[in-house]
């Protein structure tokens, strides 16, 4: 999580996601476990990935990725029924990356 320099291994979260999700569609499960799959998403791409790249250069490219999916796939993640258990603090993250307000975001951070 500490890493200073940018490591190309943290965008294998994208092919991982990709497997994850593919392996429930191939059994026609994706119904039966959407909300436990859209979960995943939201707090391994969204919030953890994605704090993940902030802190180098090309993180805007991947962030872009990372909206790109959640809008393809889950359109409706802010009513999950995990993500409405969790904090104040993770909501308005998983937002105003969702929303693309990195900049803030950031600031944000920094003052945290």
């Amino acid at each position: 999580m500490h890493q200073t320099s940018y490591d190309k291994k943290l965008e294998d979260i994208f092919e991982s996601l990709d497997i994850f999700w593919n392996s429930f569609k191939e059994t026609n499960s994706l119904e039966k476990y959407y909300s436990e799959i859209e979960w995943v998403f939201i707090s391994n791409l969204l919030h953890a990935a994605t704090l993940r790249f902030l802190p180098f250069e090309n993180y805007q490219k991947n962030i872009d990725i990372i909206i790109s999916i959640m809008k393809d796939k889950f359109p409706k993640w802010n009513k999950n029924k995990y993500y409405k258990k969790k904090g104040i603090k993770f909501k308005i993250v998983c937002n105003l990356i969702y929303r693309n307000k990195i900049k803030l975001l950031k600031k944000l951070l920094k003052e945290g």
